[in-house]
């Protein structure tokens, strides 16, 4: 029988707390394999208590904690050598943390929005030793669009109709669209408005 993955949650809201503790272990009884959450804690300073004393294999922690905040808590676990992985489970993808959290040995960083079983598995894959990270820094992200893509979104941050960046570009309609799709597939949109609030939120939209 597989050794159950021993998971401690931080979360300051407890109905949260609750929730991702729920979930985790619904989706380990659906895959088939063992968890067992050992400690919960509202604090960073609790939280890095139980680290200590329970050695878990996963710590999943929020960002926005009060007082020491969950990158505290990374850097501290990370500081002190301790065996335990941390996965970043936060209620925004802020790209400016990443660095940071990268820095202290953070193994994941993911979104509470994510789907209960992305979630479930990110805590088994940062327990085997992988990472998982599906926020990325902007110039990370955008290292994963071909040229022409990163060409569109420009254009289209810079308030351009799919015809004039066709125009533009002097391509069809129809290939600016699928180069759109492939952009939002690739940073995690879902739509042409998504996609200019993120250019901008970035520093890569025209003026």
């Amino acid at each position: 029988m597989l050794a159950s993955i021993r998971v401690v949650l931080v979360d300051d809201h407890p109905p949260m707390r609750s929730g991702i503790r729920a979930l985790i272990e619904r989706e380990a009884e659906r895959g088939g394999w063992a968890v067992e959450i050992v400690g919960e804690a509202g604090t960073a300073e609790r939280g890095l208590d139980l680290v200590r004393s329970l050695s878990p294999n996963v710590v999943v922690t929020d960002l926005d904690l009060p007082a020491m905040s969950g990158v505290d808590l990374a850097r501290a676990i990370h500081e002190e050598a301790l065996p335990t992985r941390v996965l970043v489970l936060s209620a925004y993808d802020d790209a400016a943390y990443l660095h940071s959290l990268q820095s202290c040995g953070v193994a994941g960083f993911l979104t509470k929005e994510k789907p209960a079983a992305v979630i479930a598995e990110a805590v088994r894959a940062v327990s085997r030793g992988e990472t998982r990270w599906f926020v990325m820094p902007p110039e990370d992200a955008l290292a994963e669009l071909t040229d022409r893509e990163a060409e569109v979104l420009r254009s289209l941050a810079g308030g351009r109709s799919n015809t004039e960046i066709a125009d533009e570009l002097d391509i069809s309609e129809h290939t600016v669209r699928n180069h759109l799709t492939n952009v939002y597939e690739k940073l995690d949109l879902t739509s042409s408005r998504e996609a200019v609030a993120w250019a901008w939120k970035h520093g890569i939209g025209e003026k």
